[in-house]
């Protein structure tokens, strides 16, 4: 059994994210409104922003044989057996927005945001489901 979880450092990262952000909207803010509305929409701002890095973005992925689970605010979000879906990863830029694509035998796709991993958890992972290390396939093509 292999369990990843969201990266520390991602989380912190967040974190400063939201004081930063509440505190930069609480300034703008503060030109236009009263500086006490500003200061309580700035904080409600920073705290929402907090509260999804620490609690609703928080994600953990669990590998116990073929079967692979993610749970996201401790509960089971999806469950998949290894067998029976294909897999698709994507990493979009630099700042590490990773996306899992699942796709079971019905046709049916589910996305997975796993960027609070982080990129090297990110690349185990994918090792560990077995999406990479293996040569690609040659797909004949027509010009």
């Amino acid at each position: 059994m292999k369990i990843y979880k969201s990266s520390l450092f991602i989380i912190v990262k967040n974190v400063i994210y939201g004081i930063c952000g509440g505190a930069v909207i609480a300034f703008i803010l503060n030109l236009l409104l009263l500086t006490y509305l500003a200061v309580i929409i700035g904080a409600v701002v920073g705290l929402l922003i907090i509260y999804f890095a620490v609690i609703g973005d928080n994600i953990r992925v669990v590998i116990d044989g073929d079967n692979f689970t993610v749970y996201r605010r401790g509960k089971a979000k999806h469950s998949f057996n290894m067998c029976e879906v294909s897999l698709e990863a994507r990493i979009k830029n630099r700042a590490g927005d990773c996306i899992l694509t699942v796709t079971e035998q019905n046709g049916e796709s589910t996305r997975i945001d796993c960027s609070m991993l982080g990129q090297n958890r990110f690349y185990r992972l994918l090792a560990d489901l077995r999406v990479v290390g293996e040569p690609a396939e040659v797909v004949p093509t027509k010009k």
